[in-house]
């Protein structure tokens, strides 16, 4: 996980956002009152406008720059 050199733009849940990078949030699986385990699960840490930041998962993420990044590319003959 990692996060970018510039961040990148994107909406989240309609609000339009810079997306900072990948973390992964770790939480405990609980029985019967005792620590079984945990799960992981990678987010997005995503700044709003107001200066406020939180990890949302990936797929409330929709980036704004696509067009540009995926024209670096060269993809042959692959379909769109």
């Amino acid at each position: 996980m990692g996060y970018t050199d510039e961040p990148r733009p994107c909406v989240v849940n309609g609000s339009r956002a810079l997306f900072h990078g990948w973390a992964e949030m770790e939480k405990p699986n609980i029985e019967d009152g005792k620590q079984v385990g945990c799960w992981k699960q990678p987010v997005a840490l995503i700044e709003y406008q107001n200066g406020s930041v939180e990890p949302v998962t990936p797929g409330k993420v929709r980036f704004l720059d696509g067009a540009e990044m995926f024209a670096r590319y060269d993809w042959g003959e692959a379909d769109a």
